[in-house]
């Protein structure tokens, strides 16, 4: 494969993982937080196609040194807009993440606060006073996909 030739992949993966990444942006943005695992590989393809283009440059170093200087400004182009498209995505991911695990903690929270306490419980099924030590104990709780 030329040196064109790997430039114009190279470009053409950039632009493809670029508007992916708009689309993923775009549906965090909105807070379609639900990804497919189809949606999770094709990110993770695009990734890792884009990465063994980018390592493989410095083996082809003499030779992209020859290349046209609008072609290598191209292929620079595409791979700065490539990488603010990821950091914005890095920003939007994290929020989601941040803000799933304040939903979890509130809820595991507030099963805490609302389950009884263990001790002996009475005929009448409250607990006995003097058989539990005042503490609540952790619960677990379980959360389906809906939330």
């Amino acid at each position: 494969m030329s040196p064109e030739e790997r430039i114009d992949e190279l470009v053409a993966v950039a632009r493809k993982f670029s508007e992916f990444l708009d689309q993923e942006n775009e549906m965090l943005g909105k807070g379609e937080a639900r990804m497919s695992q189809e949606h999770i590989e094709q990110k993770d393809f695009l990734a890792r196609t884009y990465e063994g283009y980018v390592k493989a440059l410095p083996e082809y170093s003499e030779e992209m040194a020859k290349l046209d200087p609008e072609k290598r400004k191209t292929a620079i182009e595409a791979g700065d807009e490539l990488k603010e498209k990821i950091a914005k995505n890095v920003i939007r991911l994290r929020a989601r993440y941040e803000a799933n695990m304040m939903l979890v903690d509130s809820y595991a929270k507030a099963v805490n606060e609302i389950s009884a306490d263990t001790g002996i419980y009475a005929d009448t099924g409250e607990v006995m006073k003097g058989t539990t030590n005042g503490k609540k104990r952790p619960r677990s709780a379980t959360l389906n996909q809906s939330l």
